[in-house]
């Protein structure tokens, strides 16, 4: 049995010129709002975006209450992890076994959400940076 060949294909215009909006719409931008426009050459000229109270201090604060909560889960830890080597004595080792896996997961978990803080932060700073040296 023998295959059929297979069609060339069309040449790369035709294949573009099928495409929503012809080969012209192909890279370009759809247009900006003007107040868009406007308040980004601002926040480029004036360094900081307000918050919506104006105070100019929403980011700063929610940053410092998001870094204090973590602050307060890393101590509620190693509370944690002092309180089990204390009573681990009096424990049966299935009590043992049972608190260690528990602790382990809590672990786990802590250090998860800081790589993806970590990850989000950097992502972020790369993210500014472009834009930075772009402008």
């Amino acid at each position: 049995m023998v295959m059929p060949a297979i069609p060339p294909l069309p040449p790369i215009d035709a294949s573009l010129g099928a495409g929503i909006g012809g080969p012209a719409a192909i890279g370009a931008a759809p247009p900006v709002p003007a107040d868009l426009a406007q308040k980004f050459q601002d926040l480029m000229q004036h360094g900081t975006a307000e918050s919506a109270s104006g105070d100019g201090h929403s980011g700063i604060r929610t940053a410092a209450d998001a870094l204090q909560r973590e602050q307060t889960e890393f101590d509620e830890l190693h509370n944690s992890m002092a309180d089990l080597v204390q009573r681990s004595a009096t424990m049966s080792p299935g009590e043992v076994a049972a608190a260690n896996m528990d602790m382990v997961n809590k672990v786990t978990m802590m250090s998860f959400k800081m790589q993806t803080g970590t990850a989000l932060a950097q992502g972020s700073n790369k993210s500014l940076q472009t834009l930075l040296k772009n402008e």
